[in-house]
């Protein structure tokens, strides 16, 4: 497969997950809240599962807010806004918004200088939404777009000794 081809893949995964404000599921708002609530987070991907955690804040009702801690410090939150369409249907929003203080600094000032990680996180996440929503096992395959886009983009930060051997 030609560099271009993939390069045109990955920008389609990213315009993809930018487009729109969520997705429409056939429940309503209560269950929809109730079983967001119940959302496994795919852990691994944001980090070593013995020092990653997600704390689940469900005070707000249009909301549910997971906070992921590395090492105790603030990382990110990934915020699921809930709204009804209508009386069964209830539209969700996953967003990803990074800490800009603690142990770890200017998180979300490193997603705008990375999107692709960034967006790797946001796929990754509504995914495990989507996937709890429609009853099924979570689907890493549809993560790896994401993924890939993201590795290629950061080539040069995630392995600087091999990029330089080729030049």
């Amino acid at each position: 497969m030609r560099f271009d081809r993939v390069g045109s893949i990955c920008l389609a995964t990213l315009l993809l997950a930018a487009c729109g404000k969520g997705e429409v599921y056939d429940r309503p708002l209560d269950q929809v809240r109730d079983l967001l609530r119940t959302v496994e987070m795919p852990m691994y991907v944001f980090g070593s599962s013995a020092d990653t955690d997600a704390i689940i804040d469900s005070s707000d009702p249009a909301r549910i807010v997971w906070k992921i801690k590395a090492n105790g410090s603030n990382v990110m939150k990934v915020i699921a806004t809930i709204e009804p369409e209508g009386e069964a249907r209830t539209r969700v929003n996953v967003e990803i918004e990074g800490s800009n203080e603690g142990k770890y600094g200017d998180v979300e000032g490193r997603f705008k200088q990375l999107p692709g990680l960034k967006n790797m996180y946001l796929v990754t996440m509504k995914e495990a939404v989507d996937s709890t929503l429609d009853g099924r096992r979570f689907d890493i395959t549809v993560t790896y777009p994401a993924m890939m886009a993201a590795t290629m983009a950061n080539a040069k930060q995630l392995f600087p000794k091999s990029h330089s051997e080729h030049r």
